[in-house]
């Protein structure tokens, strides 16, 4: 019964996050529609696969995130906690995707303290990749915006001190303290987030070429738009996670990625861009969420469990085969064993002498090659 009243509250949870999701793209549907009109079909064409190319790196950014944290998942079991858990960015607040992972995860046995961690963490790398990478590309091409966001100059070694692996174990497991819950089974490596920062810059990549394609789309210089698009996605990503409390970064993230694009192209077609941009990933989202609904994953085993108590060798030797018998033999190859040798037949025992016929008899000489019955040896019994 409490299994299917879990079940139910998902299914619950399951359908607000997508009504929510769809409602997004709804409530804006008349200005994306007038955004779509002034679009080239090909630019929305060629923006839609690099978003959700971007959407796929995200993916392994998070599995080798909780890899590193001790959380070994299938691409197949690690899709299904991360793309579902995506829809509940669409929620007011900002905890709803990482509460999401934590009880999906929960079903394959990890612990709610290492997905929550990672949860938390993957904003915080994001943040250290995304801002320096904003300030580095910002400045050059679009000077206006970088004005306009300059505390975010303040705000990236904050997040880039945390991603030393003692500083960051320290304070995980300091906050674990706080909350009366165990600390961290295995702390993150240097390697591990190094090989994760290196993803999630890929992911700014793939993000920002999307949007550029979009401002091709529109008659932007390509030269010019490309640093432009790929440090403006990553500032208005970053300052949308930042906003919490509004589903998805909704509004503020547009209006950084318009200031960003304002520079190559006229400020209502840049917001053009921030629109379809914003839409293409709802979709992506909903897309890579519908997916995995039907999927059920099947949960490892506990690590405590006992191993399976290993099967008894049939006897070598079948009880009623008698050593050295055929059976014998053959039950023995069938179980590896050297059949026992065969006992030697026992020796015969020796043939009484004859008692002599009196006192006086002599013995009776043989010839040692006569043969009984012949000649010699009858002769040789003559006295």
């Amino acid at each position: 019964m409490k299994g299917k009243i879990k079940s139910w509250v998902r299914g619950a949870v399951l359908v607000v996050v997508l009504v929510a999701a769809v409602a997004a793209i709804v409530r804006n549907w008349g200005e994306l529609s007038e955004a779509l009109r002034e679009l080239s079909p090909w630019a929305v064409a060629a923006a839609f696969p690099l978003s959700l190319g971007a959407m796929v790196v995200s993916l392994f950014t998070w599995r080798s995130l909780m890899a590193d944290f001790g959380a070994r998942l299938s691409v197949r079991d690690a899709a299904r906690v991360f793309y579902l858990s995506q829809l509940g960015k669409y929620i007011p607040g900002s905890v709803w995707s990482m509460l999401s992972q934590a009880e999906l995860a929960r079903d394959l046995r990890v612990p709610r303290r290492t997905t929550l961690t990672v949860g938390a963490l993957t904003i915080v790398i994001a943040q250290g990749v995304g801002l320096p990478l904003a300030i580095a590309t910002l400045p050059f091409v679009a000077p206006a915006a970088a004005d306009e966001y300059w505390w975010v100059v303040l705000v990236a070694p904050l997040f880039l001190g945390v991603l030393h692996p003692r500083v960051l174990t320290w304070a995980v497991n300091r906050a674990l303290r706080l909350v009366r819950r165990p600390p961290l089974d295995h702390p993150p490596s240097w390697r591990g987030l190094l090989r994760t920062a290196g993803l999630q810059a890929l992911v700014w990549l793939m993000f920002g070429l999307s949007a550029w394609v979009l401002v091709l789309g529109l008659g932007g210089a390509p030269g010019e738009a490309l640093p432009a698009a790929i440090g403006g996605y990553a500032l208005a990503h970053c300052v949308g996670l930042l906003a919490v409390g509004l589903p998805a970064g909704a509004g503020v993230r547009d209006l950084a990625l318009a200031a960003a694009l304002a520079s190559v192209l006229d400020a209502p077609k840049a917001f053009v861009v921030a629109l379809v941009a914003r839409m293409i990933i709802t979709v992506v989202d909903l897309l890579m969420a519908v997916i995995q609904i039907r999927y059920r994953p099947t949960p490892p085993p506990p690590p405590d469990a006992a191993p399976p108590a290993p099967v008894a060798p049939a006897s070598a030797v079948a009880p009623d085969a008698a050593p050295g018998s055929p059976a014998a033999a053959a039950s023995a190859v069938a179980s590896d064993v050297a059949p026992p040798a065969p006992a030697s037949p026992p020796a015969p025992a020796p043939a009484p002498a004859s008692a002599p016929a009196g006192p006086d008899a002599a013995p009776t000489a043989v010839t040692p090659d006569a043969v009984p019955s012949s000649p010699a040896s009858r002769s040789s019994q003559v006295p």
